[in-house]
């Protein structure tokens, strides 16, 4: 799998961050699987593991479209992250939201705002989209079920998206270009 897709709608990454206690809660999953031997040792501490769900990926960073999408969000009641899944043959490890439809209307608006043009294609040919936090990576074949049981055993995880936020890919360290917080029962 390559680390990086020559495609310029790849660029830039439209993401959702969990509040601060989501975001521990998810992060000690993690560090969970690491210490139960599930995962490698350090991938739940590594710089690249940060919480979020990615919306889509495009070839530019618009900070109307970052500011929207806080906005469509700031409506949306908590956030239950209910459902264990696999993607890669249990390779990657997710938890998604019991109830994802305010993300899916999110997502189309903010594709609607960019521009089919604009967006990655893989992400528009991805039907249907599963919104998911990837909580590992890279999980050996023989962890997969255990990793995928002690995940569901802690779930549901309870929480609110707090930030919008859109990420430059392209440079090193990834950079966040537009950020907008999210006002909830505004």
């Amino acid at each position: 799998m390559a680390d990086h897709v020559d495609d310029p709608r790849h660029r830039y990454s439209y993401e959702l961050r969990p509040d601060a206690a989501l975001d521990r809660s998810i992060r000690e999953l993690a560090l969970r699987l690491e210490l139960d031997g599930l995962i490698a040792s350090g991938a739940a501490t590594a710089p690249r593991f940060q919480p979020h769900i990615t919306l889509l990926r495009a070839d530019h960073a618009d900070e109307s479209a970052v500011r929207q999408l806080a906005l469509d969000m700031s409506a949306r009641p908590g956030l239950e992250l209910a459902e264990v899944g696999t993607f890669g043959h249990g390779r990657i490890l997710w938890i998604a939201p019991a109830d994802d439809r305010a993300l899916r209307t999110a997502r189309s608006r903010l594709v609607a705002a960019l521009g089919d043009e604009h967006v990655d294609p893989l992400a528009l040919a991805r039907d249907p989209w599963v919104p998911h936090v990837t909580v590992a990576y890279a999980i050996d074949e023989p962890n997969r079920a255990a990793a995928k049981q002690l995940l569901g055993e802690h779930v549901p995880l309870r929480g609110h998206w707090t930030v919008a936020q859109c990420w430059d890919l392209d440079v090193r360290p990834t950079t966040c270009v537009a950020n907008a917080s999210i006002r909830h029962g505004h």
